[in-house]
């Protein structure tokens, strides 16, 4: 019983501490080909405390997704003001060791006051320094200029650790 009751705390508290979600795991019906989606978020579903960013009226949500053998990084980033991504709007990853890594979107054209959602193409490799390496920022392009966004502390091993999940999961 002991045995039990140990293991069972010991899964339940390894699924808090690691606070990523795999939201989609199936095979495409029609294409037979394996859709993963790993949500950097502490629940099921997003929420205000989730947000990658720490931007005041504006924050950013982040996960990656496979389909088609195709890999994303889709950022999620709330707006005060309608803003606009094109299909090649690229974001730039900075890192602690300033390094950075272009990304180009891979959605049609979406404008929003609210917020956008942009789709961007990203390698193993680039999967692989998003798991190892701490993300200090990213800077989002849109068609009139761009927005600059802090990774908080707190989401920093939860980016590394969903990354992590998806490259196990592909």
């Amino acid at each position: 019983m002991k045995h039990t009751l140990l293991l069972l705390t010991a899964v339940l508290g390894a699924n808090i501490t690691f606070s990523q979600t795999k939201s989609i795991d199936e095979t495409d019906k029609f294409t037979k080909k394996k859709v993963v989606q790993v949500n950097a978020m502490k629940g099921k579903r997003w929420g205000q405390g989730d947000s990658v960013s720490d931007k005041t009226f504006y924050g950013a949500f982040l996960s990656f997704k496979s389909n088609g053998g195709l890999y994303y990084l889709q950022v999620n980033t709330h707006t005060n003001g309608l803003l606009c991504i094109s299909n090649e709007s690229l974001i730039t990853l900075l890192f602690e060791d300033e390094s950075t890594i272009n990304l180009i979107n891979n959605t049609k054209v979406e404008c929003s006051r609210t917020e956008l959602t942009g789709k961007y193409l990203i390698s193993e490799e680039q999967l692989n320094t998003l798991a190892t390496d701490n993300l200090q920022g990213f800077r989002v392009y849109y068609t009139d200029g761009y927005r600059d966004y802090n990774v908080k502390n707190d989401k920093k091993e939860i980016i590394k650790k969903s990354a992590e999940l998806f490259l196990q999961s592909i």
